[in-house]
């Protein structure tokens, strides 16, 4: 699983994002695989930016302002260039 800074040099197969907190507290620029599901993705970059590894994570489109489906690649999903948002799943009840 591929989930680092980007280097200098793109490949069809990985999609660059630029990735923030939902509080805007740490961002980075990453390069993901294109069919990597977007639970996956949201996983691996809780991990690079030291978030609790107790909790489940989701993904946001912050054009669209839409969750990530977490089961689908994030490819199909969000464009390249895009940003997206990680932000705890909370459940209330």
């Amino acid at each position: 699983m591929m989930l680092t800074a980007p280097p200098d040099l793109s490949l069809d197969d990985d999609l660059d994002l630029s990735a923030s907190t939902v509080t805007s507290t740490r961002a980075t620029p990453v390069r993901v695989r294109r069919t990597l599901p977007a639970e996956t993705v949201a996983r691996s970059l809780a991990a690079l930016l030291s978030l609790p590894s107790d909790l489940p994570y989701a993904l946001r489109n912050d054009v669209s302002a839409e969750y990530l489906d977490p089961a689908r690649p994030i490819g199909d999903q969000i464009q390249p260039g895009g940003q997206i948002t990680i932000t705890p799943k909370t459940h209330l009840g």
